[in-house]
């Protein structure tokens, strides 16, 4: 029952406001008098109950989302350009003579020396100087960037490569290497010939085509050796070629399409080079 000197009904409408303002709601002012009504095991239970932790909102929820995500696609963008350079075309080659000259029959018969020497012409043919000549490209403005993302920009590349697998095969020739080692360089020359014509209107994944000539090469000699260490070669290799495919994909700089027709255009070149025997 309200007691008379709460009721302010016969005050005036200002008086009550500004009472009013400085008073505590109902609600306020009951709840240190029912504290203080209740059994003291009861206040202390009240004061020990934890507080539930507020449930983080949506935004805050999407933010730690998109952080998560940022920070998976970073990742995988690193991981996929490293494994870009790692196997860049220029370097798939060299990759090739090494393990030709480690899993196949001429790790037995050719010498250490002939070995590393041949590799280091490999590796100065198809990597030192295709390098200076995209570089010089790149200085002379015909091309804008070494990596050679840009379609347009391929043909000069191309020409390059071809010339090198030429002079790669001419000086494995020369030196009596087995037809098919040989045959394997002039396959490199013809799918780079091929890749030349298609780049016109269709950017085919030249990193796919080089993988899969060395893939038909370490076929070749896993049938011919029947090796442990030959087949191993053939499904890390296999494996290999799938991440970089993928990291092509994922990088957006093929298609699916792109990366299976640049992988069976590889590995058809050097087959077919390599029905030549003489």
């Amino acid at each position: 029952m309200m007691r008379e000197e709460d009721d302010m009904s016969y005050m005036p409408k200002e008086w009550r406001e500004s009472l009013g303002a400085d008073a505590k709601p109902a609600d306020e002012a009951a709840a240190p008098a029912a504290e203080a009504d209740m059994p003291a095991s009861m206040a202390e239970a009240v004061a020990d109950k934890p507080e539930m932790p507020a449930e983080p909102s949506a935004a805050l929820q999407k933010s730690a989302e998109e952080t998560r995500t940022s920070s998976r696609d970073r990742a995988l963008d690193c991981i996929s350009t490293a494994l870009s350079w790692i196997f860049v075309p220029l370097l798939t080659p060299v990759y090739a003579i090494i393990l030709i000259f480690t899993v196949s029959s001429l790790a037995i018969t050719t010498p250490h020396l002939a070995r590393f020497t041949v590799s280091s012409v490999i590796f100065g043919f198809n990597c030192i100087l295709p390098m200076l000549l995209i570089y010089l490209l790149k200085r002379l403005g015909l091309v804008s960037d070494i990596a050679l993302n840009r379609r347009r920009e391929r043909a000069l590349p191309y020409l390059v490569v071809i010339m090198c697998y030429t002079l790669s095969g001419h000086y494995l020739y020369s030196h009596g290497a087995p037809s098919w080692v040989t045959m394997f360089y002039a396959g490199g020359a013809l799918t780079a010939v091929i890749n030349l014509t298609v780049n016109f209107r269709w950017k085919i994944s030249a990193h796919a085509a080089a993988m899969g000539g060395v893939f038909y090469v370490l076929v070749r000699i896993a049938n011919a050796t029947d090796t442990d260490a030959a087949v191993a070669c053939l499904i890390a290799w296999a494996l290999l070629t799938g991440l970089l495919g993928g990291a092509r994909i994922w990088l957006r700089r093929h298609t699916l399409l792109q990366v299976l027709a640049g992988f069976a255009n590889g590995y058809l070149c050097v087959w077919l080079m390599s029905r030549i025997q003489y």
